[in-house]
């Protein structure tokens, strides 16, 4: 029994620790930690596991399911069948529930071993039921990012810096000393929680520090932009081995 705790704190620790990976950014950067063309023969149908986002986001619903859709259309476009959130949401509820419960009612922290059980139980349900292959998972956190000087202004993100009313002039005696913003990150695992896909991409500034104060994009408009929502998905999501092409050529 001591050995099972023991495991599953290992087990539940990496999962934790998967999600705080710094970001990676870069044209260069291999997102696959297995060899692509193997990627292709054991993934065909992939279950989403509910977007997390960061406490207090403002209309958090709507933007989950407006990230959800997005992912799921950029999927299926490349030839994955999808199998909603919902469907893990509402495994992982009813045996949380059989367990009497994955988080600690008082300090909000999850049991080690109720949390690797209902995660294993979980996937093998999905699979069971579903046929699926791997489970993606996506998150939303904050943090800081590179501020580099673009053709009118210091820029972030892909955007202009915005300060006091207007675009920071890329000038060196303007250069922001601290940005923050969103990046948003997709996991794909298989049903024994082998990581196969992992890829991170800054969506947005959030805030950005100049001469002792600070610019702030208001919380309500961060994830508004759906165009700017769907490129960064589809970015993120671009090297994924296309099912429909690769077939089309074999």
């Amino acid at each position: 029994m001591r050995f099972e705790k023991s495991r599953a704190r290992c087990t539940l620790a990496l999962l934790f620790a998967v999600f705080a990976l710094p970001a990676r950014a870069g044209d260069d950067y291999d997102p696959y930690r297995i060899p692509r063309e193997q990627f292709r023969a054991e993934v065909s149908r992939v279950a989403l596991r509910p977007l997390r986002l960061p406490d207090g986001t403002p209309d958090a619903e709507r933007v989950r399911v407006e990230l959800e859709g997005l992912i799921a259309a950029e999927l299926e476009k490349r030839g994955y069948t999808v199998v909603p959130s919902q469907a893990f949401a509402d495994i992982w509820r009813r045996f949380a529930t059989d367990l009497g419960g994955v988080y600690d009612p008082i300090s909000g922290m999850p049991d080690a071993q109720r949390y690797v059980l209902a995660q294993q139980h979980t996937v093998r349900q999905l699979e069971r039921t579903q046929n699926v292959d791997a489970v993606l998972s996506a998150s939303i956190a904050l943090d800081a990012m590179p501020a580099y000087i673009g053709f009118w202004s210091w820029e972030a993100a892909g955007t202009p810096i915005r300060w006091q009313g207007k675009d920071l002039p890329s000038a060196m005696n303007q250069q922001p000393q601290r940005v923050e913003g969103p990046y948003l990150r997709v996991l794909i695992h298989d049903n024994a929680q082998v990581l196969l896909y992992d890829a991170q991409i800054a969506l947005a500034w959030s805030r950005a520090y100049v001469g002792g104060g600070y610019e702030e994009v208001p919380a309500t408009e961060l994830y508004g932009k759906r165009e700017r929502n769907q490129e960064t998905v589809a970015k993120l999501l671009g090297p994924l081995v296309d099912r429909k092409a690769a077939a089309a050529r074999d």
